[in-house]
């Protein structure tokens, strides 16, 4: 085969493939690009949940003493909305100086992608 032969055989598929997308009436799917080349933003509640709880987290991390022994059971942990915010509600144990975990409980809000510590107190609920 040719170079012209294999460049005509690529000119027809293509021609072929654009003619079919002309007439393809099938409508659009949702995480499709759109015409400006970014994708839309639709994020599911389960999503923004999991969100949520991730920069809550973080949040409650940065405000312990001894962050990085912070162990959340994930088994308590509650939402809710405040206004239009996204409220988290969840236990925690944090290390105090003499070392021993002690129970916590924090409540956060989570809103356009950033989260704010509403408290953090010792005990659960």
């Amino acid at each position: 085969m040719t170079v012209v032969g294999f460049a005509l055989i690529v000119l027809a598929i293509s021609l072929v493939k654009c003619t079919y997308s002309l007439f393809d009436d099938t409508p659009p799917k949702p995480w499709a690009k759109s015409e400006t080349g970014s994708k839309p933003r639709v994020q599911s509640e389960a999503s923004s949940k999991a969100s949520a709880v991730t920069a809550c987290r973080k949040i409650v991390r940065r405000s312990a003493v001894y962050g990085s022994k912070a162990d959340f059971n994930g088994w308590s942990r509650r939402y809710g909305h405040i206004g239009g915010a996204l409220a988290v509600q969840e236990e925690v144990e944090l290390m105090n100086g003499l070392g021993l975990m002690v129970p916590h409980t924090y409540r956060c809000q989570y809103e356009n992608g950033q989260a704010q510590l509403i408290w953090l107190r010792p005990g659960s609920e």
